[in-house]
């Protein structure tokens, strides 16, 4: 456990370097990933999702994404009432992705002396052990606000088929941020570095 414990300190004590050589931090990381895997979010349900951050913090990031123009807001009416929920830019979409890389690069380097094989067991064992441990949380927007917004593509324009299915998803998920970071991991630890002594197969 202590083991577990240290390497997690020290992926989050590089990614935060890396994300503050951006001029970004995890909770601008976390809240463009919530937006991407769930949809469109009101500013209280992103605090709400954004692991565990304060609200006004939540709220700043938010402020500081729609000054770069990575999230817009866009009004919907839901029950006769009018919302605003903060929606992803497709700058916002390049953005994540380059934090996304810069989390790769923290992978790749604690990692550095595992071959191909390590790595494809590690991210094995790791996968087993997070599903045993069972926590799932209800993602993503609200029906109602989903089908407001589903018509509209990023910029406020009409959607296609393709760009509704990929960024407002019509069915809810129940999977954290960090789940799907940790599937990830896993997932393109199978890329990494080419094997180094024939162990892996």
């Amino acid at each position: 456990m202590y083991l577990l414990s240290a390497l997690a300190r020290e992926a989050e004590a590089r990614l935060d370097e890396c994300l503050a050589a951006r001029g970004t931090s995890r909770t601008h990381q976390e809240v463009l990933t919530v937006l991407a895997l769930a949809g469109p979010h009101g500013r209280s349900d992103l605090a709400q999702r954004a692991d565990g951050a304060p609200a006004a913090t939540v709220d700043a990031v938010v402020d500081a994404l729609l000054a770069q123009g990575l999230v817009q807001l866009v009004a919907v009416h839901v029950g006769g009432e009018r919302q605003e929920v903060v929606m992803m830019t497709r700058a916002g979409e390049a953005a994540l992705d380059e934090m996304h890389q810069d989390a790769e690069q923290v992978q790749n380097s604690l990692m550095m002396s595992l071959t191909r094989g390590d790595r494809v067991q590690l991210g094995s064992l790791l996968r087993r052990m997070h599903a045993m441990v069972g926590r799932q949380e209800t993602f993503g927007s609200s029906p109602s606000v989903s089908r407001k917004v589903r018509g509209r593509g990023l910029g406020g324009s009409a959607a296609g088929p393709r760009d509704q299915a990929a960024r407002v998803p019509a069915q809810q998920g129940r999977v954290t941020a960090g789940q799907q970071a940790d599937q990830q991991a896993g997932e393109s630890s199978v890329g990494g570095q080419p094997a180094e002594d024939g162990r892996d197969s």
